[in-house]
């Protein structure tokens, strides 16, 4: 861990693969040693320079770890023994993510830029459900974006439990969600978990389950710049 805060400090990487169990400093130490020395060179990085991402990786599959390394500062989480499907999609959608985010930070808003286009979610289909008011689909974004780590929480514990009514009843609440948003990758993912659900058929959720996490870190990260494009409008008006 310390060798990889010295090395984080010194390079230039696209992505940090941080384990967690380490000796003389752990994951979360290193985590937090790099997030501290990023905070402290903020002023002096150049305009386009954001926070490197950092993945987990970890053999501990416990309740709360993903949550737990999301507060140590990481970004993404990946189980071992490693599916390299899981990892290869961790990778992209933190880069894509960082990218993101420094777009929407540093650059101007002006007249001239056309506005971020959502991949994941269908923009315009979501405005008509509001009837075209942009306030009224802020307020059921936020919600939906501080409902989701709860939503999210309920299924991983029927996943977890082996509860077939549980996992069938948050999947359709969250399946409900994501159509008010013309989702179609989310609900898709969201409803096949809600079948296997109401069929009992758990020997396959875990594949689903990760599936869904993926589609849904890609439709919050771009729910949240199409938010901030909102707000950046009606500051400028």
């Amino acid at each position: 861990g310390r060798e990889a805060v010295e090395q984080v400090n010194a390079g230039n990487f696209d992505c940090v693969l941080m384990d967690i169990q380490m000796p003389e400093m752990d994951g979360f130490e290193a985590t937090g040693k790099i997030r501290a020395l990023e905070q402290q060179s903020a002023s002096n990085r150049p305009p386009a320079t954001g926070n490197i991402p950092i993945i987990a990786m970890t053999a501990h599959a416990m309740k709360g770890d993903r949550e737990k390394c999301f507060e140590a500062g990481m970004d993404d989480y990946v189980s071992k023994p490693i599916n390299p499907e899981a990892l290869f999609n961790a990778i992209n959608k933190v880069i894509r993510e960082s990218r993101m985010e420094k777009e929407v930070k540093h650059t101007p808003s002006s007249g001239v830029c056309a506005p971020f286009s959502p991949r994941t979610f269908d923009l315009p289909k979501a405005m008509e459900t509001v009837l075209g008011k942009k306030d009224l689909f802020q307020e059921i974004a936020d919600l939906f974006l501080r409902k989701l780590p709860d939503d999210m929480a309920k299924i991983r514990d029927g996943v977890a439990e082996n509860d077939a009514g549980i996992l069938e009843h948050a999947s359709h609440s969250l399946k409900g969600a994501v159509g008010n948003f013309s989702a179609v990758e989310a609900y898709e993912a969201a409803y096949r978990l809600e079948k296997l659900g109401r069929e009992g058929k758990m020997d396959t959720v875990k594949e689903e389950l990760s599936k869904l996490e993926r589609v849904l870190n890609e439709l919050t990260t771009e729910m949240k710049v199409v938010l901030q494009e909102m707000k950046d409008e009606d500051s400028d008006r």
